[in-house]
């Protein structure tokens, strides 16, 4: 979920199985215990996808229709540099 720092307790389907959600890396998303059940309340939804680089990404709506993208940080050493990447989470606001 956007700014937590909480460590990754839980790694779950993003889309729920018992909806049809594949159960693939592609599906997968690792959230704190909180953050995991709070995605299964109405409202919220939670899209996954590799971007064209290889990352794996997801698309997080909330009940109010704001959404927020994050993406997984860069291994270290990735690409030559131990650098994190400045963009894990980039927040989109597309509710009016």
């Amino acid at each position: 979920m956007p700014y937590c720092d909480a460590p990754i307790a839980e790694i779950d389907h993003a889309h729920p199985h018992a909806d049809g959600g594949s159960t693939d890396s592609v599906n997968g998303n690792g959230l704190c215990r909180n953050h995991n059940r709070q995605k299964e309340n109405p409202g919220w939804a939670v899209t996954t996808a590799i971007d064209v680089g290889g990352t794996h990404e997801a698309l997080i709506r909330t009940p109010t229709g704001h959404e927020h993208r994050s993406r997984a940080l860069a291994s270290p050493g990735e690409n030559g540099s131990a650098e994190v990447r400045p963009d894990e989470f980039d927040r989109v606001d597309t509710a009016a």
